[in-house]
């Protein structure tokens, strides 16, 4: 696949963009980077990335703007699927192979993926019209059957076939702004069919000093060019036939993007600015109709009816009430939807002449939270509430269906609970009208009745006043603090983990999740045939990259997958880097760690740049090398002392010098380097002979180093792989060496003979 990137004066983030792409575990990625005229440094960055690496193009033109820079990126393009990126932004490793396997099963035109934002250094949910597109999984799905997703505009969450997009001829307008616009309604409305991810992949940067096209608050010129990208947008779907995504779209703007504009506006009163904000509205209103203002939430229906009615009054209204619902009161209405107070609102604040004063269905959010979960033996008990935002429980009864969904499968279990009284979910609501108190439940998750392995996640039907909705459940603090630790029950461990979008998931997995051998040489996981191989992800946890090894069929049947080449991380400077390795999720996202076998051997490797070994807590990792002499074995022959271990890195017929100091004493052995490796020192231990020649050294200490031809230092390390590698004390009960260390050179001390008689 192809990712084309606009380059215009982004030298702070340009790094950072192109570290997430390549970072990506979709293989066979190629990034079309177009520099746009960029003056600040931007080129030179752009320019290093694709001399390093050779699936990253660079292309420079005159300034013309970030549609032609796209489409200029998208003519040069030569991948089977093809993606836009800004080059401000960053995504999750996962995002490009998850959104191409989802198309590559379902056969649709394109992949659309959630995001979220990032703003002071920390992550930020978008609009909550975007988290509802984006709440479930959708697959080959159309715009008459979704049309909610015209809501997600941005170029950068998507993925397209490129026959799709060249069949419908797709480009950026030039010369226009908030382009992605008028292209999100031309493939939503032309598409044969589209897949909506759940998963935030992308990283949409909100930057400091507001250069991005989308972050202009209050500027007129700014207001004119949304206001004209939108029409744009609407007029489209007209040429095109699709009326019903020009109302939808028009809908939408008046639900969504025409109150998040006026809620700017009113931190820095601005009357010219207020009145281009009402025309616009008034003319969508009269455009859709009586239905246009039931299309809008009740607390913004009466602040757009006051705000075409007066400026006076809506700056009054405002400064009052603001642009939440908690403020608004709301009177229920047994047999149909709660209704906003407008007596109340008559008597306290002004009257307003509203015909249709219900809340908007959208507005019967369901709302489920779990505020404590306690261990009973092999069950957990969930203890929370379950309600319809809006709809007070004392008038309007609670219906309520709680289970367990698996994913992928879709596998459900039924959850029995009992209903009682939750006081505190009042105080969470912070509601000025309702009373949620009769929301409460008890359910209790039985390990026992949950079948296999996966993830199983909390998930409820609310139902209240005719109306039913469907939600995960989320616990009220978000934190992984108040949720019990994990249970080794019924030969599979269970674990409770929480999410800020996903909710509660049981983790259900074996205890121990093992390949049937390791082989070192080269670095290699077999499983067993019978089984499935499951990709592994072998991540850099001081980097982020990961790089993603598929199953393998051997000759004799046994599957396996062998660890990448060392090349595609960077080498180290120093030392050795540890590499985790971990199995790949069904979404592309790397799940639980490969356990090291217990029985499994554990022997020297024939290293060449990388070997696999287990980790402290037992799991199987990649580590990387650089050259060194890695020691296993210590003893005293005699007066030799006999260094056991690998020669890493070290061709074959390498001649390397061991060299002995301290004490005033120095000596050295040359030794050549057998293959695979494998080496033995040996170092005589002696001073040219003397009366006590079982102790030829003077007492004292003392250090072997290594060198290699060049003279160059070859670091000396003990093997890792050994709980004990090496005895502490060698020779006789009367006289012998004793190791103290073994770290860039063995470390040891002489002891003295013992006098005759002393003792």
């Amino acid at each position: 696949m192809s990712v084309v990137i606009p380059v215009y004066n982004v030298a702070p983030y340009l790094a950072e963009c192109l570290d997430s792409l390549l970072a990506q575990t979709q293989k066979k990625l190629e990034v079309v980077l177009v520099d746009d005229g960029s003056t600040d440094g931007s080129s030179e960055i752009a320019r290093r990335y694709a001399r390093e690496h050779a699936n990253i193009r660079y292309h420079r033109q005159a300034n013309q703007g970030l549609s032609a820079a796209r489409n200029a990126g998208a003519r040069q393009a030569r991948g089977e699927y093809l993606a836009f990126f800004d080059s401000d932004d960053f995504m999750d490793p996962a995002m490009y192979r998850t959104m191409v396997r989802r198309l590559e099963e379902t056969g649709s035109d394109f992949a659309v993926c959630g995001y979220e934002r990032f703003v002071g250094g920390r992550f930020v949910p978008p609009g909550n019209w975007i988290v509802d597109a984006h709440e479930h999984r959708r697959d080959a799905t159309d715009s008459t059957a979704s049309p909610d997703l015209l809501v997600s505009v941005i170029a950068v969450n998507k993925v397209f076939r490129r026959e799709f997009w060249d069949k419908h001829r797709v480009a950026f307008p030039l010369g226009r702004f908030y382009e992605d616009q008028v292209v999100a309604m031309k493939v939503y409305a032309l598409a044969s069919s589209f897949d909506v991810l759940p998963q935030r992949f992308v990283k949409w940067r909100a930057r400091e000093e507001g250069g991005s096209i989308t972050q202009h608050v209050l500027d007129p010129t700014d207001l004119a060019h949304q206001v004209a990208a939108w029409d744009d947008a609407i007029a489209l779907a007209e040429s095109l036939g699709r009326e019903d995504l020009a109302r939808a779209r028009r809908q939408q703007l008046l639900r969504n993007d025409i109150p998040r504009i006026l809620s700017e506006e009113s931190k820095a009163p601005d009357d010219a600015y207020l009145d281009a904000v009402a025309a616009v509205a008034e003319r969508y209103l009269d455009d859709l109709g009586p239905e246009g203002w039931s299309a809008v939430r009740i607390q913004h229906r009466l602040i757009l009816k006051v705000l075409l009615d007066s400026r006076a009054s809506y700056r009054s209204y405002v400064e009052t009430m603001g642009f939440g619902i908690s403020t608004v009161p709301i009177l229920p209405t047994p047999g149909g939807l709660p209704q906003a107070d407008l007596d109340r609102l008559a008597r306290e604040l002004l009257p307003i002449d509203l015909e249709d004063a219900a809340i908007s269905p959208s507005q019967a959010r369901p709302v489920v939270r779990v505020s404590q979960i306690v261990r009973r033996g092999t069950a957990f008990e969930l203890r929370g509430w379950a309600y319809l935002a809006n709809f007070d429980t004392v008038v309007y009864p609670t219906a309520l269906t709680l289970r367990l969904v698996q994913d992928g499968s879709g596998a459900v279990l039924p959850l029995a609970h009992e209903a009682v009284e939750a006081p505190e979910a009042n105080l969470h609501a912070r509601s000025a009208s309702c009373d949620f108190r009769r929301s409460g439940f008890v359910a209790t998750v039985d390990l026992a009745e949950v079948p296999g392995e996966g993830i199983w996640r909390v998930e409820a039907d609310v139902a209240q006043g005719g109306l039913e909705r469907t939600a995960r459940a989320h616990l009220v603090n978000r934190h992984d603090d108040a949720l019990p630790s994990s249970v080794n029950a019924h030969d599979r461990r269970f674990t409770l983990v929480s999410h800020p979008h996903d909710g509660i998931a049981l983790e259900v997995t074996q205890r121990r999740v093992v390949p049937v051998r390791i082989e070192q040489a080269p670095c290699r996981v077999a499983f067993p045939t019978a089984g499935t191989a499951r990709p592994l992800a072998f991540t850099d946890l001081a980097t982020g990259t990961t790089i993603v090894s598929e199953p393998v069929e051997a000759p004799g049947g046994t599957r396996y997958v062998e660890a990448p080449a060392p090349a595609a991380f960077a080498r180290p400077d120093t030392g050795p880097k540890d590499i985790e390795v971990r199995f790949v999720a069904d979404d592309g996202t790397p799940a639980g760690p490969v356990a090291w076998p217990v029985e499994a051997p554990v022997v020297p490797a024939a290293h060449d740049v990388a070997v696999l070994r287990p980790s402290k807590r037992g799991n199987v990792k990649l580590v990387l090398q650089d050259r060194c002499f890695e020691v296993d074995a210590i003893d005293l022959d005699g007066s030799t002392l006999v260094l056991g271990g690998v020669a890493v890195l070290a061709p074959r017929g390498a001649r390397w010098t061991v060299r002995l100091e301290g004490e005033g004493h120095e000596s050295h052995v040359h030794v050549s380097v057998p293959s695979p490796g494998a080496l033995e020192v040996r170092v005589p231990v002696e001073n040219g002979g003397g009366a006590h020649a079982a102790v030829p050294l003077p007492a004292g200490r003392y250090d072997v180093h290594v060198f290699d031809q060049d003279g160059a230092v070859v670091p000396v390390r003990l093997a890792p792989w050994r709980a004990e590698p090496v005895e502490d004390r060698h020779g006789t009960a009367d006289w012998g060496l004793r190791v103290l260390r073994v770290r860039s050179s063995v470390t040891f001390t002489v002891e003295a003979p013992k006098a005759e008689g002393a003792g």
